[in-house]
């Protein structure tokens, strides 16, 4: 058991379960006895301090992660696993000479599925920097590892049950051949070829991500200073609702081509707050000094601010979505051809905004929505009213040349194009499928987390995809529950609200959006053809020509988006949206990507 084995590739493995390891995965072993060892574990103060810094100092400092099993990546074992401890050696530097197979070890229990098993941080950190023909495998079903490399005076020898060895297959064919049960991981893919570039992409946005949240509480904490020596902007109601706090922000903050509001007599906080993933949103009464001969001159001002939770704000500047909303207050809004809250204040400084808007509940006859009515769903009357609100926005922007649509909305606020965020948007939604699946396993099925890890994967053919051709700017979360009616000239019509999300894309990413999220899917399959059509006659009156092949595709292939919106709150904490709504949204969405095929227009992109 002492034995030291090193870049070997056996003929055959033992296990005490039903295990399959791919051909080209060899096995290290470094001090066996001493990290398989059952042993004594002397409970000194330096252990204990030790523990406690293994979580985050497993490997040059990259963070240990719950519930990820270290290395081998395509081992598929025929039961769960249940992860029952993650230890490490934090002083560890990971050489090479050992990579992570005595640096970090997880103790298991019981593997089913391979589902829940995922390259551990570490391990694609040693995979990364050494390009060896192995991987480390360190799955203790039986027994115990001391990761602190302590002699016990334990049994030597690893007590294995049900001892079964069988030959390593070569190639997929002989892994379906095989003289037991199997099923393809839900991490498999057949477009293996370039796997060590998508680690280092999943690795790079891993660390981006880390790096711009850490700088999101980095500023945080600088605005609380600020807030003490009065330079940050309003954190709460009751600094907003000053006279003078008020003047300064319609004065200094007013968005492009709008005049400012007067200055203030006075200013009160009625008490009305309203419901938000993410802000603070209420109402502030206000009356301005008398001789105003302004006939728009509001009686209240719906004020949006961060929230209070830490972790919300965080997720939200590391994201860039507040960002996203304050540049389309400031500079696109009033360029609009649909009804949007009239802006009277966007400013940004730090991590903090703060958003004076219109009150829509002023407007006689308005209708919002919230999220009770987005869980109950829409009827299709009104649906058909929303495909005129788009296809009126839509083709006011269609295929405007990048140069003209950089100087409304710069590509570096793309939440999926630009630099800063591709790698980590696609990190961030990789890493939220395993815990989003343990959250709602009646929602995301096996098939469904198939799908998904497949997109992953294919995560740059997607983008190629989905934003090649003529694009234009979409509001980019279309629900029901950001939407409001209000009497037209021709009847009801529909304005859009919360631009949090607004980028330049196709059209049909709207449309799909709010259909999709909007309606049962009983009810969306029998009208969804017809709403689609609606959709594209609107534009066709507007000049813009999109045939039904091209609608229905690009309808097919942007339903994806729509499942990640609900699979990342799920996996990755409630941060952003409430369960309830978050749960309907992905109920509704995984069904859809199932019935429209969308793994099989994703195959057949090559």
């Amino acid at each position: 058991m002492g034995k030291r084995i090193r870049y070997r590739k056996p003929l055959a493995l033992a296990f005490d379960e039903d295990v399959l390891v791919r051909a080209d995965a060899g096995i290290v072993i470094e001090d066996a006895r001493r990290n398989l060892e059952e042993a004594a574990f002397g409970r000194r103060v330096g252990h204990r301090r030790a523990t406690l810094r293994t979580k985050r100092h497993a490997i040059k400092g990259r963070a240990m992660q719950e519930r990820r099993f270290v290395g081998a990546d395509f081992i598929c074992p025929r039961k769960q696993a249940e992860l029952v401890r993650i230890d490490a050696h934090h002083r560890s530097k990971g050489r090479a000479r050992s990579l992570a197979a005595a640096r970090a070890m997880a103790k298991l229990e019981g593997p089913r599925e391979a589902a829940d098993f995922e390259p551990h941080l570490t391990a694609e950190t040693a995979a990364l920097k050494h390009r060896t023909p192995f991987i480390a495998i360190s799955a203790i079903p039986i027994g115990h590892a001391n990761p602190h490399g302590n002699r016990g005076n334990g049994s030597a020898e690893t007590k294995l049950a049900k001892q079964r060895a069988f030959p390593l297959p070569s190639d997929r064919d002989s892994m379906e051949r095989a003289p037991f049960p199997f099923s393809p991981p839900a991490c498999y893919t057949d477009r293996r070829d370039d796997a060590e570039g998508i680690g280092k992409m999943r690795l790079g946005g891993t660390l981006q991500l880390a790096f711009r949240t850490a700088g999101s509480f980095l500023g945080i904490a600088v605005d609380a200073a600020r807030e003490a020596l009065g330079t940050a902007l309003p954190r709460t109601p009751e600094q907003i609702a000053r006279p003078s706090v008020l003047d300064a922000l319609f004065q200094t903050h007013a968005p492009a081509d709008a005049e400012p509001l007067p200055r203030v007599a006075s200013a009160r906080l009625p008490g009305v707050e309203f419901e938000s993933s993410n802000c603070r949103n209420f109402l502030v009464d206000l009356e301005f000094e008398p001789g105003q001969t302004r006939r728009d001159l509001p009686r209240s001002a719906y004020v949006k601010l961060p929230c209070d939770a830490l972790t919300t704000r965080a997720f939200a500047n590391t994201l860039g979505f507040w960002h996203l909303e304050y540049t389309f207050c400031k500079e696109v809004a009033h360029r609009l051809p649909i009804r949007t809250p009239r802006v009277y204040t966007a400013a940004r400084k730090g991590s903090r905004f703060a958003l004076l808007l219109e009150n829509l509940h002023e407007i006689p006859g308005a209708q919002l929505f919230i999220n009770r009515d987005v869980a109950a769903g829409t009827t299709p009357e009104r649906a058909a009213r929303v495909m005129k609100c788009f296809a009126q926005l839509h083709a006011a922007f269609w295929g405007w040349p990048e140069d003209e649509r950089e100087k409304i909305l710069p590509a570096a606020l793309n939440p999926f194009l630009s630099a800063k965020s591709r790698a980590m948007t696609r990190a961030l939604n990789a890493s939220a499928i395993a815990p989003a699946m343990r959250a709602a396993p009646e929602i995301l099925t096996p098939a469904i987390g198939d799908t998904y890890r497949e997109a992953m994967d294919r995560w740059d053919a997607l983008l190629a995809a989905w934003y090649t051709g003529p694009l234009t700017l979409i509001h980019g979360d279309s629900h029901l529950g950001n939407c409001f009616e209000y009497p037209g000239n021709g009847g009801t019509e529909v304005g859009l609200l919360d631009f949090q999300a607004i980028h330049w894309s196709k059209g049909m990413r709207d449309v799909q959006y709010f259909l999709i999220n909007s309606l049962e899917p009983d009810v969306l399959e029998s009208c969804e053809a017809d709403l689609i059509d609606l959709y594209r006659d609107e534009l066709a009156g507007r000049g813009i020509v999109l045939s039904r092949e091209d609608a229905f595709e690009q309808y097919r292939a942007f339903s994806f988006q729509t499942l990640l919106v609900g699979v990342i709150p799920l996996g990755l904490g409630n941060l952003t949206e409430r369960e309830t709504t978050v749960r309907t949204f992905t109920r509704r969405s995984a069904a859809a990507i199932e019935r429209l095929g969308f793994r099989e227009w994703m195959l057949a992109q090559g």
